[in-house]
């Protein structure tokens, strides 16, 4: 099922804020760990969540370099791709 980057965006923005419980409008460049209060331990269940949804496996070595929501929607979608 392939998706715009466009479509893609705003569904991971919806289940970020899902997720982190975060009520207020989330941009992509909003860092998760900055903007978002998420810590690492939410940032990694944050990604396995995702990579569930979308059935994708983000290679270990992309989750570390993860920092804003921008970040997460370009990995789901090189992901998505490249099946």
């Amino acid at each position: 099922m392939e998706k715009s980057f466009e479509q893609l965006s705003t569904e991971i923005v919806e289940l970020v804020a899902e997720h982190l419980g975060y009520t207020n409008a989330i941009n992509l460049d909003d860092r998760l760990d900055g903007v978002l209060c998420a810590d690492s331990i939410d940032i990694v269940e944050l990604i396995m969540y995702i990579e569930g949804i979308y059935d994708v496996e983000l290679p270990e070595h992309e989750t570390g370099q993860i920092k804003t929501v921008r970040d997460i929607v370009n990995h789901v979608y090189n992901a998505i791709n490249q099946k």
